[in-house]
């Protein structure tokens, strides 16, 4: 049995209980949350978590799990060490919500296949707001990455099939987004005001996506403001073969 969820009861609007919902409360975050079996879990109010070595949410070893943050907060206030982490696990989504003041990662998945991230604000962790690593087919969607002590998003070389759109890396000391790994691909990104690179492609033997023999996809992303803007990665409008793709490329490269 998941070691979470078990303090209160989630109510609807006009008191009836729905119990396809599984509330996650800060009585739960205290005692150590973990989520092993398949089902809806739902933040049911902000929450902190101050367990230096652990996150304040866990989902290990499970499949079919959907997290949802309902709009609410998990604040480790320099204190926790990781917001939520995933492991081993396949077929889970985890959205809507703010992850922030982590010792480690707001949010660290390892080991999983199959998984949305969504609709979430990662900001003021003390490492990568997100690292990603031994996973593949994710997608990222409309994430913030704020003034993060490391880098905004951190894919690893251990990655493959991940994407991320519409996403947005602001002020993080590190690197915007830095990507390595194989068959990733960053679109319709902004990176500003980052201390590293906006976007740094750490992957691939050429020079980023204007080569059919790269190994990672960057296009339609914007940058300004950073240290340096791009790293291995083609900023002019140019249409090359990728495989069996065919499509024009552009980055947006402004001055600092």
């Amino acid at each position: 049995m998941d070691a979470c969820c078990a303090s209160k009861s989630m109510w609807r609007d006009g008191g009836a209980v729905d119990l396809n919902i599984r509330p996650i409360w800060q009585a739960d975050i205290d005692i150590g949350c973990s989520i092993t079996e398949s089902g809806f879990y739902q933040l049911a109010e902000p929450v902190t978590f101050n367990d230096t070595l652990n996150c304040g949410i866990t989902i290990a070893s499970a499949r079919r799990v959907t997290l949802d943050l309902h709009g609410n907060t998990m604040d480790g206030a320099g204190i926790g060490g990781k917001g939520v982490g995933i492991y081993g696990s396949k077929n889970i989504t985890v959205r809507d919500g703010c992850i922030s003041g982590a010792v480690g990662q707001g949010l660290h998945v390892s080991g999983t296949d199959s998984f949305v991230l969504r609709d979430i604000e990662l900001s003021e962790n003390r490492g990568d707001g997100a690292r990603i690593e031994q996973a593949s087919a994710g997608k990222l969607i409309d994430l913030s990455l704020n003034k993060n002590l490391g880098s905004g998003l951190n894919l690893a070389s251990t990655t493959d099939n991940i994407t991320v759109t519409d996403s947005v890396a602001r002020q993080n000391v590190g690197d915007g987004f830095k990507v390595a790994g194989i068959d990733n691909t960053i679109k319709g990104c902004a990176a500003t005001g980052n201390t590293g690179i906006g976007f740094d492609h750490l992957g691939g033997s050429g020079e980023g996506s204007a080569l059919a023999d790269m190994d990672n996809l960057f296009f339609n992303n914007y940058a300004r403001r950073n240290q340096q803007n791009y790293h291995n990665i083609a900023t002019d409008v140019c249409a090359k073969e990728v495989g069996r793709q065919t499509g024009f490329w552009a980055n947006l490269d402004l001055a600092r």
